[in-house]
């Protein structure tokens, strides 16, 4: 049943923002799930403005395969909150989200994970889940943690960029904080075995000869002084349909730019990401440990009660 009602919502650091003038109801039933849940509320968006870089053309929207995000409620929501809506309704007793990807080997393809509200999954993560400074600025909208270093082939750069990072998972690629023509990137391309191709991170040769083990490390600092979290992400995850230019030659290019600093999809692949709405923190473990298309391990679930939060159950 629709009624008319108007929706507005604005994410992904406002690079995209969304509009609709009617609402409905409806049963939500997710693949590997434990049952559906009745009357859920959602809106129908049929306008939008995406910020997109592109070369003056005005070529239209570009999609790349990206990762389901379910924003948290804020005072500038105005429309259905599907997660403050299962928190109001009594669905869960916690506003937390956790998302998890598993383990990726073999050729290039899908990846596979799940997420759960109100509930974490133990076996999803291997070492410490290690909650991240909040570094949302008055004007921003998502979740923002500080930048990181970056480790790849046993080097280690600390970004020059001044700026944070934005976690966006709808995001098809990453964007890495070195300044533009800076000398963090000179030695970024010099030393990490990549191609610099018009700003595009790219791999010298084919996305098939990409080795399975090579990774790149992203370290950030905890919110306790005494803390950090590294994050080990598959360079082979970040190979994803985007082809080069014949002229380019033998080369792969990455879902990976320089400048500013969005983690996305490709660095969602290797992390464990933890959310709290009650107190807007944010923790990060290593991802990307469970067997491909794996679902929820009962053993290792445990449900997230009033006033506990992701790693106090």
């Amino acid at each position: 049943m629709l009624s008319n009602d108007t929706s507005s919502y604005a994410y992904a650091g406002n690079a995209k923002i969304v509009r609709g003038a009617e609402y409905s109801n409806d049963t939500l039933t997710a693949v590997g799930g434990n049952g559906a849940i009745p009357n859920v509320q959602y809106a129908l968006e049929n306008y939008g403005i995406f910020r997109i870089l592109d070369n003056g053309e005005c070529k239209g929207l570009e999609y790349d395969k990206a990762i389901l995000g379910l924003s948290p409620y804020t005072n500038t929501t105005d429309g259905p909150s599907f997660r403050q809506n299962l928190y109001d309704a009594g669905q869960v007793a916690s506003k937390t989200l956790v998302m998890w990807f598993n383990k990726h080997v073999g050729a290039l393809g899908k990846l596979t994970g799940g997420v759960l509200f109100g509930a974490i999954d133990t076996s999803k993560y291997t070492g410490p889940l290690i909650r991240i400074p909040s570094v949302i600025a008055q004007y921003q909208i998502g979740v923002y943690i500080p930048k990181p270093n970056i480790t790849i082939n046993g080097h280690t750069f600390v970004p020059d960029d001044d700026t944070t990072c934005l976690i966006d998972s709808g995001a098809h690629g990453d964007s890495l904080p070195f300044a533009y023509s800076g000398k963090g990137q000179d030695r970024f391309f010099n030393e990490s075995g990549f191609v610099d191709y018009n700003g595009i991170v790219a791999y010298n040769g084919s996305c098939d000869s990409i080795p399975q083990d090579l990774k790149i490390t992203y370290t950030f600092p905890g919110v306790k002084a005494s803390e950090e979290i590294s994050i080990d992400v598959l360079v082979r995850n970040y190979a994803r349909s985007f082809d080069a230019p014949p002229e380019a030659g033998n080369i792969c290019l990455l879902n990976m730019e320089i400048g500013g600093c969005i983690l996305g999809a490709p660095f969602l692949s290797g992390a464990f990401m933890a959310l709290d709405d009650e107190d807007d923190s944010i923790a990060l473990a290593q991802g990307g440990i469970s067997e491909e298309g794996s679902g929820v391990d009962a053993a290792s679930l445990k449900t997230i009660g009033k006033g506990q939060s992701f790693d106090t159950v």
